[in-house]
């Protein structure tokens, strides 16, 4: 289970299960195309939603990381 507290200055705010999510799939080396495709459809932020999706539909491939585990 991840920290609820992650002690980063951005991240000093409680998580919600949705972002406790997002993490976790960052930390479990999960692609990125995978996550957007969760923000695209699960996010309550409608901004979020369209920009995951229009990066979907670029098919870009960023790596993402997690801070979680440390650096």
């Amino acid at each position: 289970m991840l920290s609820k507290e992650m002690g980063h200055v951005a991240m000093s705010a409680r998580l919600t299960q949705a972002d406790a999510a997002i993490y976790g799939m960052a930390t479990e080396g999960r692609s990125a195309a995978d996550i957007f495709k969760v923000i695209a459809s699960a996010s309550r932020n409608p901004f979020n939603r369209q920009l995951a999706k229009l990066l979907l539909k670029t098919g870009i491939t960023p790596k993402i990381n997690s801070l979680i585990d440390g650096w």
